[in-house]
C-alpha cells in the first residue's frame, strides 16, 4: 500500500500527517456493512473515508475522478494522479504517473449510495456518483494499480499476476524536488512544503496452496523523478501480494514506568488510550484538566491522531498517592470515561457527585474505585467519584450505555459497598481481604447517583475482568470464580466448578435485578477470563488463561492441545452461544511456555482479534508475520483468527530484546487495529514521524507505554472487494441505467453488501443468483445468471437503490464462481421491466 499524506507545515512545530509509502494487497475502502435507509446512510457516511468523485463535466475533461483527502485534493485521469496541497504561502502539485503503462481513466470500485451535486457559474452538475476505490486495469501486462483514501491519506496498491515483471513498474513523480533512499530503506520525496516519507515496501506472494510467503523488496532509484522496485526473489509464476503489516507506533512515556491499560477510537479515527505512570515527565498537553504528576503513581488520559504523530490532549488524573486507570469508553458526545482505582483521599471528585469522600480501606492496595468522566479535549471534569467502603476497591471495566448512563464493574472485599433496592444480590457473600465478591454497578450520567448496584459472588473469591452492553441492553460480564456457590443458571454450559478456580461468563439484565444466564468456563485446573467481546447476534467472545490439559476444546479447533506454561500455562479462546447453554468454539491459543490472553475485538466477518503477551518461542504466528520470532523473555502479540475454519489469518509477536506486553486492543472505524501496552524495549518497533520514537525507561527494567497500529485489511480502510462487475449490456429504467456492486471477500461467515442504485423508487424486484453466466434474452435484457438457483423478492426504497446485507455460508467449496443481478419492475423500460449489470465472484 502507498501512501501519501501532507508533509510537516513549516513553522508549526509539529507534523500534520508524516507520509508514508508501503506495500499491502489491493483493499478497497469498503465499508463492512451498508445502510438499509437514508437516515443510516448518513450516518454511514460521517464514518466512512471521503469518496472519489465522478467527473460529469464539472471540471477539465483530463480529470476522471476527484478525491478531498485531508489538507489534499487529488486528481485522477490516464497514467496516474495530481496530488495538491498548501500552506498560507506555498502552494505543491505532485504529479505521479506510470511511465510505459497504459494511457486509461480509472474505474470506480464499489459505488456508493452518496451522489454529489456541483453549481458552477453557468451550469450545474448532478448525481456524480461516487466511488470507495479506484482501479487502474493493467497499466501494465498483468498489474492493476488500486487507490483509495483512509486516515487523511491517499494510498494505493500494486497487484501483479502470475507471469508480470515487477520492472515494468516505473513510476515518475513530477513537482518534487528530488527523490532520496534513507538508510532505513524509505523513500523521501522532496517538497518546497518538506518530505513525504514512504516506508520501505513490503511484500509477499501467495503459493499454490494459498499459504504466504514474505518477500524481501526494496525501492530503486531510475534516474531524476523516477523510482521503482526490487523484489530479488520473487517466483514469477506466482501473483504477488501485498502484505498487512504494521502502520505505526509510538512510544508514549517518561524516565519511569508507564503502562497503556485500556484503548478506545472515535469517529475520526482519533486514539484515546488510559493507564498510569510513575513519573512527573509523562507528557501533558496545555490547557487540559491537569498538567502536574500528582503522587507516586498517576493515571492518565492521553489522545493522539489517528496516524499516530500527534498528541492532541493528555492530562494527569490522581492525587497525593497511587492511582491507576484501568478501563476507557466514549460517549456519545466524544467525552472519556475512565474507571480504576485510586489510594489517594484527595483523589479529584466533583462537587455533587455520588462518593466525594475515600473509604480509607484496608488491604494491600487501599484503595476505592473512581469513575470519571471528562470532555473530549480532556480540559474539564465533568464528573468524577470515589465507589468504595472500608477494605480494597478496584474497577476493572468501563461502558456508557446509550442514555449516557456508566457501567462499571471489578471486584471488592467491602462488606458495606454500596448497592441499591431491588438490585440482584445486596450482601457480600465472602472472600479473602485481598479480592471478596466482584460487583457492577450503574451510574447516572452526570455521576451523582446510584442507578443500580450489586454484588456478584459465592462464598470465596470473584474478579470481574471485563464487562460489554449486549444489543438488547443486558450486561454482559466476564472473570474468575474460586466459589463452587458462584450463581450459575439452569441449563447452563457448566454448572459445576471444575477446578481452583474457573472462568466466568454472566448475562446480567439490563436493571441489575436477575441474572439471566451464568456458566462457568474451564477444566480440571485454574483459567482466568480475562476479556470479552460481544456479536451482533449476541453470542460471546471470552478470552483468558488456563492450566487445565483438559480445558474444553471443540472439534477443529485452531489449537486443540495444551502447550504448556508454569504459572499463566495458555491462553483459550471460547465462542459461546447468546444464553450461555453451549459452547459454539473453542481452543488453546499459546506455546510451550507461559501465555496471557488480555484482548479480545470481534470482526463482523465473525474472525476474531486477539492481543496479549508471551514467554513462547513457538507462539503460532503467520507466514506474513511482522515479527516471527520472541525477541525477549517476553513479547507483545497479535493475532487474527476465523473461528469457524479453526484457520490462523494473521498473526506477530510485537516488541525488542527485552519484556514487552499488550495489555488492550483495538478496532477503529477505519479498519485499523490498535494494541496499546508497555515495553521496556528501546529497540521497540516504533516508526519514523510518530509522536515518540525515543525510549525513555530503563532497558529491561522500566517501561515506556506504546500504542500500535496495523493495517491488517478488515475494515473498511483495506477490505478485499472480491466482487466484480462483468459490464454486460443491461436494459435502461426510464433513462437510467440501474447499477448493481457488492462488497465482502468472502471468506467463511465473512459479510457483506449487495446494492443496487438508479432505480424507479418504491418498485418491486427481484435478485437472480446464479453459477453460471448465461446471456439468454429475456423481455428485452439480457439474463445473466443462467441456470438460477435462487431469486430475492424485494422492493426499491425511496430513493431508488437496494441494500442487502449477506454473511457467506461457511461451506462454500473454493473456486465457485456466483453471478448476480438485478431485475426491477418499470413501465419505462423494455416490456416494463429494467435490469442491473451482472457482479461476479470467485469463492477463495
Amino acid at each position: 500500500m502507498v501512501l501519501l499524506a501532507s508533509p510537516p507545515v513549516p513553522g508549526s512545530g509539529h507534523l500534520l500527517a508524516e507520509p508514508a509509502l508501503a506495500h499491502a494487497d489491493a483493499r478497497g475502502a469498503v465499508p463492512a456493512s451498508a445502510p438499509s435507509t437514508p437516515a443510516e446512510a448518513h450516518a454511514t457516511l460521517a464514518h466512512m473515508p471521503p469518496p472519489f468523485a465522478q467527473n460529469r463535466g464539472q471540471w477539465n475533461d483530463e480529470v476522471s475522478f476527484r478525491a478531498v483527502h485531508g489538507p489534499m485534493t487529488s486528481w485522477f485521469g490516464r497514467q496516474g494522479w495530481t496530488v495538491a496541497m498548501s500552506d498560507a504561502e506555498v502552494g505543491v502539485a505532485v504529479r505521479m504517473s506510470f511511465d510505459g503503462g497504459a494511457s486509461r481513466a480509472p474505474s470506480g470500485i464499489a459505488r456508493r449510495l452518496e451522489r454529489r451535486n456541483y453549481i458552477m457559474s453557468g451550469k450545474s452538475v448532478t448525481d456524480a456518483a461516487t466511488y470507495d476505490s479506484l482501479r487502474y486495469e493493467s497499466m501494465y501486462p498483468g498489474v492493476d494499480v488500486v487507490v483509495r483514501t483512509a486516515d487523511g491519506r491517499l494510498e494505493y496498491d500494486l497487484l501483479l499476476e502470475p507471469g508480470a515483471d515487477v520492472e515494468d513498474i516505473v513510476v515518475r513523480c513530477e513537482g518534487v524536488q528530488d527523490l532520496i533512499l534513507a538508510e532505513d530503506g524509505a523513500l523521501m520525496m522532496q517538497t518546497a512544503l518538506g518530505p513525504l516519507r514512504s516506508e520501505p515496501p513490503l511484500t509477499w506472494e501467495t503459493l499454490p496452496g494459498g499459504e504466504r510467503r514474505l518477500l524481501a523488496s526494496s525501492y530503486v532509484r531510475l534516474g531524476s523523478g523516477r523510482f521503482g522496485f526490487d523484489v530479488p526473489g520473487r517466483d514469477p509464476s506466482l501473483a504477488m501480494v501485498i502484505d498487512p503489516g504494521l502502520s505505526w507506533a509510538t512510544y508514549l512515556g517518561s524516565a519511569s514506568l508507564d503502562f497503556v491499560h485500556a484503548v478506545a477510537t472515535d469517529a475520526t479515527g482519533n486514539v484515546v488510550v488510559a493507564g498510569y505512570t510513575l513519573n512527573s515527565g509523562y507528557p501533558t498537553t496545555p490547557g487540559v484538566f491537569d498538567t502536574t504528576h500528582n503522587g507516586s503513581r498517576d493515571a492518565f488520559v492521553s489522545c493522539l491522531t489517528a496516524d499516530g504523530t500527534t498528541l492532541l490532549a493528555s492530562t494527569f488524573l490522581g492525587g497525593s498517592k497511587d492511582e491507576e486507570a484501568r478501563a476507557v469508553a466514549l460517549d456519545g458526545n466524544g467525552g472519556v470515561v475512565v474507571s480504576g482505582w485510586t489510594s489517594s483521599a484527595n483523589f479529584p471528585t466533583t462537587p455533587g457527585a455520588f462518593d466525594t469522600s475515600y473509604g480509607n480501606g484496608i488491604g494491600t492496595l487501599r484503595s476505592d474505585a473512581f469513575v470519571a468522566r471528562l470532555d473530549a479535549s480532556l480540559s474539564t471534569l465533568v464528573f468524577s467519584t470515589f465507589l468504595g467502603s472500608e477494605r480494597d476497591d478496584f474497577a476493572s471495566s468501563v461502558a456508557v450505555a446509550d442514555d449516557g448512563t456508566v457501567l462499571v464493574a471489578g471486584k471488592t472485599s467491602s462488606p458495606g459497598w454500596p448497592t441499591t433496592v431491588g438490585a440482584l444480590d445486596n450482601t457480600y457473600n465472602g472472600g479473602g481481604i485481598e479480592v471478596g465478591d466482584a460487583f457492577v454497578t450503574r451510574l447516572s450520567a452526570d455521576g451523582t447517583s446510584l442507578v443500580w448496584s450489586t454484588f456478584l459472588g459465592g462464598a470465596a473469591d470473584e474478579f470481574i475482568n471485563a464487562m460489554g452492553i449486549a444489543p438488547d441492553g443486558s450486561v454482559m460480564l466476564a472473570g474468575w470464580t474460586s466459589s463452587p456457590d458462584f450463581p450459575t443458571t439452569v441449563g447452563a454450559y457448566d454448572t459445576v466448578l471444575g477446578g481452583t478456580s474457573d472462568g466466568f461468563a454472566v448475562r446480567l439484565s439490563a436493571d441489575g435485578s436477575t441474572v439471566l444466564q451464568s456458566t462457568f468456563l474451564g477444566g480440571s485446573f485454574d483459567e482466568n477470563a480475562t476479556a470479552l467481546a460481544i456479536e451482533p447476534d449476541g453470542t460471546i467472545d471470552v478470552v483468558g488463561t488456563t492450566l487445565s490439559p483438559d480445558f474444553p476444546v471443540t472439534a477443529g479447533a485452531v489449537q486443540s492441545s495444551y502447550a504448556g506454561g508454569g504459572f499463566y500455562g495458555d491462553g483459550f479462546i471460547a465462542r459461546l452461544n447468546a444464553d450461555l447453554t453451549s459452547l459454539i468454539w473453542a481452543s488453546y491459543h499459546g506455546g510451550s511456555s507461559d501465555d496471557f490472553l488480555t484482548g479480545v475485538r470481534a470482526h463482523d466477518s465473525g474472525a476474531l482479534l486477539l492481543s496479549g503477551w508471551t514467554n513462547s518461542s513457538n507462539l503460532p504466528v503467520s507466514a506474513d508475520a511482522d515479527d516471527s520470532t520472541l525477541g525477549g523473555s517476553t513479547d507483545a502479540f497479535l493475532t487474527f483468527i476465523e473461528p469457524a475454519t479453526g484457520s490462523l489469518i494473521f498473526g506477530t509477536y510485537i516488541g525488542g530484546p527485552a519484556p514487552d506486553k499488550a495489555l488492550a486492543v483495538g478496532l477503529a472505524t477505519s479498519g485499523l487495529v490498535l494494541v496499546v501496552g508497555g515495553t521496556s524495549s528501546s529497540a521497540f518497533p516504533v516508526t519514523p514521524g510518530s509522536y515518540d520514537t525515543d525510549f525513555s525507561g530503563w532497558e529491561g527494567v522500566l517501561s515506556d507505554a506504546f500504542v500500535a497500529s496495523f493495517d491488517l485489511g478488515i475494515g473498511p480502510a483495506g477490505r478485499i472487494d472480491a466482487w466484480q462487475d462483468v459490464d454486460f449490456a443491461m436494459a435502461g429504467t426510464a433513462g437510467k441505467l440501474p447499477e448493481m456492486s457488492a462488497t465482502g471477500d468472502l471468506t467463511p461467515l465473512s459479510s457483506g453488501v449487495a446494492s443496487v442504485v438508479d432505480c424507479m423508487p418504491n418498485r418491486p424486484a427481484l435478485v437472480m443468483v446464479g453459477t453460471v453466466a448465461g446471456l439468454i434474452p429475456v423481455k428485452g435484457g439480457t439474463l445473466v445468471p443462467f441456470p438460477l438457483f435462487a431469486i430475492l423478492q424485494t422492493w426499491t426504497d425511496g430513493v431508488g437503490g437496494i441494500s442487502i446485507p449477506y454473511q457467506w455460508p461457511g461451506n462454500v467449496p473454493s473456486g465457485t464462481t456466483l453471478y448476480a443481478q438485478t431485475w426491477v419492475y418499470d413501465p419505462a423500460g423494455p416490456q416494463g421491466w429494467a435490469a442491473s449489470n451482472a457482479v461476479e465472484a470467485v469463492s477463495p
